[in-house]
């Protein structure tokens, strides 16, 4: 395997390793990097290529779900925003909103 090559996946496949087997050392890896020198490491490079790619995705799904939930949280403010401006009862603002009445008093706060 080339130079360059090998410089690129050797990151992924420590990340991999370290990943599934937490308890490798140093020498561990050096020793995997040896065994991928002699059989092209085409197995471990898709492996580590794999996790790497699968770290990304949940990353990107994990991102886009906190996101989402932002959004929500938000939109909750914004509702009860108008409930309060409209004189709506505490308890009612929290059952349609689901914020509790510490939050609707820091929004009243906020209001005013």
């Amino acid at each position: 395997m080339p130079f360059t090559e090998r410089s690129d996946l050797f990151p992924r496949m420590v990340d991999y390793f370290l990943d599934h087997q937490p308890e490798n050392t140093i020498e561990d890896i050096a020793r995997i990097e040896q065994t991928v020198d002699m059989d092209g490491g085409r197995r471990i490079r898709q492996e580590a290529i794999f996790s790497w790619e699968r770290r990304e995705e949940i990353s990107r799904q994990k991102g886009i779900l906190e996101g989402i939930q932002q959004g929500f949280e938000k939109k909750g403010e914004q509702i009860a925003k108008k409930m309060l401006a409209k004189g709506f009862e505490i308890g009612t603002i929290c059952d349609m909103t689901d914020l509790t009445p510490d939050e609707l008093e820091q929004l009243r706060n906020r209001l005013d």
